[in-house]
């Protein structure tokens, strides 16, 4: 069994995990995905009706499949190929870069909780690396990027999930949280995901924690805008549930719209108007003056980092101007401010965004800091990014 790769650090930090209290707690709905039968081979979501009460973006589903018949036994496993479920017959999953989302109602101001669930991986893949995972409740993250492995050897079903436990955390307000998991890696990599449950945390009892840790290198979530799918024109975050692992600021969001809630058809360019999206089909813009900001963890002192991502604008405005932005990180002018021009004319999409690497950022201290890109233009102009990474430079 290979050790599990966690990177709870404000868990050590506080040198605590987790004790409960009884009472009413935010209530995961079909946390277990037990309440559907899929039936359609391989088992991804979209040709199944849906994982219920979820939402889903990539290559997600659920195994085993089923024979026909609600009570059938399960007769096919395409994805899953070891470990024991841990609550019932089935285990959610999530091939290569993809999202699995929920929202949350019943928290409290105030109260403290912690995101419980079981994870694993698919043995079979095409590529050298193993899957990779976060945890986000709301704009938190609470279970930070991190290698998933398999627990058993191919076609092995003895060995348990490994169960994982979430740094606490807060709310600010009682309205809904999106329960967000989060993968990272390409190339035929497989996540499994079961019990999923939120319990609220006595600060009263410490525990030492019970997992070996590892340094995980700087991860931008969501950094090519594709964990979500809106559908209400013309594509603003404040309108659509916000932009997952990403704050907002001003008119900011992502396109292209799409016309199907479920399928990634019938797009909309409102403001990706020209250029060739670069890394996946969408991207994110910000509408005259506004902001997008992320708390990346995982850098450390003594080490050297750049930004690198991809911007253009949009060709329709009102003025004649182009968009200013600039990037910052932990504090630092990392890209300073600059004008970026479109690329193409309107409605072509051909030649590919600018690609940008910044400064170089040394930080003081190990810990996280908050990227931020800018647009400090005011009007009708509009930058769009995309394809955001930090990276460690030797």
């Amino acid at each position: 069994m290979y050790p599990p790769t966690f990177f709870l650090r404000t868990v050590i930090a506080l040198g605590m995990t987790c004790a409960f209290r009884a009472g009413a707690a935010p209530e995961v709905r079909n946390g277990s995905f037990e309440l559907d039968r899929f039936t359609k081979t391989p088992g991804l979501a979209i040709p199944n009706n849906g994982i219920r009460a979820w939402k889903c973006r990539g290559n997600v589903g659920i195994n085993p499949l089923q024979s026909e018949g609600a009570d059938a036994v399960p007769a096919l496993r395409p994805f899953l190929d070891n470990g024991r479920i841990p609550d019932g017959r089935q285990t959610a999953f999530i091939q290569n870069i993809g999202v699995l989302r929920q929202q949350v109602k019943g928290f409290r101001v105030g109260a403290s909780y912690v995101v419980r669930y079981f994870e694993n991986a698919r043995r079979h893949r095409r590529t050298r690396r193993w899957p990779r995972l976060a945890v986000l409740v709301g704009e938190k993250v609470v279970v930070p990027d991190h290698g998933v492995r398999p627990v058993d050897a191919v076609d092995q079903f003895e060995k348990p999930y490994r169960a994982v436990v979430s740094a606490p955390f807060t709310v600010q307000s009682t309205t809904p949280q999106a329960l967000v998991f989060l993968t990272s890696v390409g190339g035929g990599v497989t996540v499994y995901i079961d019990a999923v449950r939120i319990e609220e945390v006595s600060p009263s009892t410490r525990v030492a924690p019970t997992f070996p840790l590892e340094v995980a290198p700087p991860v931008v979530l969501n950094g090519s805008f594709e964990a979500d799918h809106y559908t209400r024109r013309p594509g603003y975050a404040a309108t659509n549930g916000g932009i997952t692992a990403w704050r907002s600021e001003g008119s900011a969001g992502v396109n292209p719209t799409w016309t199907d809630p479920l399928r990634d058809w019938g797009e909309k360019h409102d403001f990706t108007d020209n250029g060739r999206i670069p890394d996946g089909r969408q991207a994110a813009f910000i509408q005259g003056k506004g902001a997008l900001r992320q708390t990346v963890l995982g850098f450390q002192a003594g080490r050297r980092y750049r930004v690198r991502y991809f911007e253009n604008a949009r060709v329709t405005r009102a003025v004649k101007d182009d968009p200013v932005v600039t990037v910052r990180l932990g504090g630092d002018v990392v890209v300073s401010a600059h004008s970026v021009p479109a690329l193409d004319p309107a409605r072509r999409h051909e030649t590919p965004y600018y690609r940008v690497r910044s400064a170089v950022f040394a930080p003081l201290r190990s810990g996280a800091y908050e990227l931020v890109f800018e647009a400090l233009s005011t009007g009708s102009t509009t930058v769009l990014l995309d394809g955001v990474t930090v990276e460690e430079v030797p």
